[in-house]
Parts: structure tokens; C-alpha cells; sequence
């Protein structure tokens, strides 16, 4: 602890939140096995439906999956933001 003589404006602390965040971990080791398994088929589907968004939507759902598999999200502690 320090003792700080100081003239000027008063000075406030910070107040800090603790929050959690994710990462996804990769490795060489990840991005073999992801491209062995990959069928570049499961990615690419052909639009049937006619409608932009819902074929976005199908193609969103399959990536994310397979990120979710091959790159699962890890929480990271601690970390630390200033409160407003």
C-alpha cells in the first residue's frame, strides 16, 4: 500500500468485474483429424429450398457443429473488465 499527495481532481477507483470467457483451443493435431474427417459434401449442400437465408441458416448449423466438434470451446479464467 502506498500514500500518494496529490493536489489535483479527486481521483476514483475502478471498480473491476470478473467474467469468464471461451477460447477454442487448436492444434496441428486438430486441424488433421478435422481435415481427415471433414466430407467436403457435409459442408457444400446444393440450394433446394430457393431461399437465401434458410440455406445460410442450413450451412451455418453444419459449421458450427463441426467446429464445435473438432475445436470445443474452453472457459478462461480469470479475467478481469472494468465496470461502467
Amino acid at each position: 500500500m502506498a500514500i500518494v499527495a496529490y493536489t489535483g481532481h479527486v481521483k476514483r477507483t475502478v471498480t473491476k468485474t470478473r467474467c469468464v470467457r471461451t477460447f477454442r483451443k487448436h492444434t496441428a493435431a486438430q486441424h488433421a483429424r478435422f481435415l481427415a474427417d471433414v466430407d467436403p459434401l457435409q459442408v457444400h449442400t446444393v440450394c433446394r429450398s430457393g431461399d437465401p437465408q434458410e440455406e445460410f441458416d442450413k450451412f451455418y448449423a453444419v459449421l458450427l457443429s463441426l467446429l464445435d466438434k473438432y475445436y470445443p470451446e474452453h472457459p478462461h479464467y480469470p479475467y478481469y473488465k472494468n465496470a461502467i
